[in-house]
C-alpha cells in the first residue's frame, strides 16, 4: 500500500505497422554509452499529485482539492478507500484543459545560432465566437525572431495555427512564456522549454609541457573553437599521468544516461571523499543517491544489470559495483545490509565460473579482490589464478589478485603477483602542466 516512484519505459507502434517473422516480440535493444552530445530536456512535465488520507462524509462522499500546475491533457484519477477489514479502490480517466487550447509547438531542441517558425495551435472549445490573441515573451537562451502578438478570430470549435519565429542566442536553456486572452475576460499562461547546444559531440584536447624551475610558459586556449558557455579550461602541476578526478566526475555528471559503469563510477568518486567543492552535507546527500542508483539495478540474484534490475548479469562491472558500495558503506552511507550480502553471494558463485579468455580472467581476479576487501577471500580460487598469472591480460588484474593475496595474510604469493604487475617500466619522470578543454565545437567557424 506504499506510495512508489514513477517508472519510466519505451514504447511504440512499430511492432503493430510491421509485424515481424513468425509472429515473434520485437526485442528492444536500448544503448548509448558512446554517446557524447549534452543531455536534452525532456519537455512534457509529469503530473503526480497526492493528498493523504481525508475523512469520508456521512453520506459516503469525500473531497479533495488538488492544485493542477500548467498541464493539458489527460490524467487519471485513483483512490483508495478502507474501513476495519474492508478494502476498496477505483480510477477513472480526468481531461485537464482551458476552455481555450493554446500550445506553442517548439522544435525538439536547436543550436546557437539557429532561427525556426514557431507555431501556435489555438482551439476554441468552449468560448464563443470572437478574438483570441497571443503574446509570446522569451527568456535565457532564446528571442523572438517574429512578432510577439498575434491575434485571430475562432468560432467556437474552429482552429488555427498562426507562427511567430525564435532564434537561438546561446547554448543553454530557453523559456517560452505564452500568454492567452479570449472572449468573456478568459487568460491563461502557459510555458516552454527548449534546449540549445552544439549539434555537434562534446571534445577533449589536453596540451602538456614541461617547465623548468623558475620559468613561465603560456599554453595557448583557442576559445573561439568551442561554443560560448560551454567550455571549461583546467590546469595542473605533476608527473606524466594526467588524471583530473574533478573534471571526470563533471563529465559523469553531465553524461545523458546512467548505466551500472557511470553509476557506479559518481559514487566511487563520492566514496573516496576527494570531490573537489563538495563536502559536508552535500557530499552525504550525493553520495546516498549514487547508492541508490545502484542498488536500482540489483538483480533478483544479488548481481546487477546494465541498465535496470531486468538486465542480464554484468560480471566484472558488477564486482565494480560491489566494491563501490563496500566503500561506500565504509564512507558512512546506508547501504542496505541484505542487498549487499546478495552481492557478495552472487560474487561467491560467479568464482566457480570457467575462466577461458583474458576478459574471463581479468573478471575472476576483480572479483577475488572485492572478496577479500569484505573480509570473504576465496583463496583456492587465487591460487588456481595464480597458476595463469601470465594469462592475466592488464597490469590491474595481477595487481588486484595480489591484493586478494595480502588481504588474506599470503605475503610471499601477494608479493609474486604485485612484482608482476610492476614488471613494466615505469613512465618517465618530468613536470609538466596540463590544460584540457572540453566544451562543444561549433559546427562551422563562429560569426
Amino acid at each position: 500500500m506504499g506510495r512508489r516512484r514513477l517508472a519510466v519505459d519505451i514504447r511504440d507502434d512499430y511492432g503493430r505497422l510491421i509485424p515481424p517473422p513468425e509472429g515473434e516480440l520485437a526485442a528492444l535493444r536500448q544503448g548509448g554509452d558512446e554517446f557524447s552530445v549534452g543531455s536534452i530536456e525532456i519537455p512534457q512535465r509529469t503530473v503526480a499529485l497526492f493528498s493523504g488520507p481525508v475523512a469520508v462524509a456521512p453520506d459516503g462522499t469525500a473531497t479533495v482539492t488538488l492544485d493542477i500546475p500548467d498541464f493539458a491533457g489527460e490524467l487519471r484519477l485513483m483512490a483508495v478507500a478502507w474501513a476495519g477489514n474492508r478494502l476498496g479502490a477505483a480510477s477513472r480517466p480526468l481531461t485537464v484543459r482551458d476552455p481555450v487550447i493554446a500550445e506553442a509547438l517548439l522544435p525538439r531542441f536547436l543550436a546557437p545560432g539557429d532561427e525556426a517558425r514557431l507555431p501556435v495551435l489555438l482551439s476554441n472549445l468552449d468560448l464563443p465566437a470572437g478574438e483570441v490573441t497571443v503574446t509570446l515573451a522569451t527568456e535565457g537562451a532564446i528571442t523572438l525572431a517574429g512578432p510577439d502578438r498575434i491575434a485571430v478570430t475562432l468560432a467556437p470549435n474552429a482552429r488555427a495555427l498562426p507562427a511567430s519565429a525564435i532564434r537561438a542566442t546561446a547554448a543553454g536553456q530557453g523559456l517560452l512564456r505564452l500568454t492567452v486572452a479570449g472572449p468573456g475576460g478568459f487568460t491563461a499562461s502557459r510555458e516552454s522549454r527548449i534546449t540549445i547546444r552544439s549539434s555537434r559531440p562534446v571534445t577533449t584536447e589536453v596540451s602538456a609541457q614541461e617547465i623548468p624551475a623558475g620559468q613561465e610558459r603560456p599554453l595557448a586556449l583557442a576559445a573561439e573553437r568551442w561554443v560560448a558557455g560551454t567550455w571549461r579550461a583546467t590546469a595542473r602541476f605533476g608527473g606524466p599521468t594526467r588524471y583530473d578526478a574533478a573534471g571526470m566526475l563533471r563529465l559523469l555528471e553531465t553524461y545523458p544516461f546512467a548505466c551500472l559503469e557511470q553509476s557506479t563510477s559518481q559514487l566511487l568518486a563520492f566514496a573516496s571523499g576527494v570531490v573537489d567543492g563538495v563536502a559536508g552535507e552535500e557530499r552525504a546527500a550525493r553520495l546516498q543517491t549514487a547508492v541508490e542508483w545502484v542498488l536500482n539495478k540489483q538483480r533478483f540474484d544479488g548481481g546487477f544489470g546494465l541498465w535496470s534490475a531486468q538486465g542480464e548479469i554484468q560480471l566484472w562491472t558488477g564486482a565494480y559495483a560491489t566494491e563501490a558500495l563496500l566503500r561506500a558503506r565504509t564512507a558512512g552511507a546506508a547501504v542496505p545490509e541484505a542487498a549487499l550480502e546478495d552481492a557478495l553471494k552472487s560474487l561467491a558463485e560467479q568464482v566457480e565460473l570457467t575462466t577461458d579468455t583474458p576478459e574471463e580472467r581479468a573478471a575472476q581476479a576483480y572479483r577475488l579482490h572485492v572478496l577479500s576487501l569484505a573480509g570473504r577471500p576465496r583463496l583456492g580460487a587465487a591460487r588456481r589464478l595464480l597458476e595463469e598469472l601470465d594469462q592475466l591480460p592488464t597490469p590491474l588484474a595481477k595487481a588486484q589478485l595480489a591484493s586478494a593475496f595480502a588481504r588474506a595474510g599470503d605475503r610471499p604469493r601477494a608479493e609474486a603477483a604485485f612484482a608482476a604487475a610492476l614488471a613494466s617500466p615505469p613512465a618517465a619522470p618530468g613536470s609538466t602542466t596540463t590544460a584540457a578543454r572540453r566544451g562543444m565545437p561549433w559546427p562551422s567557424p563562429p560569426c
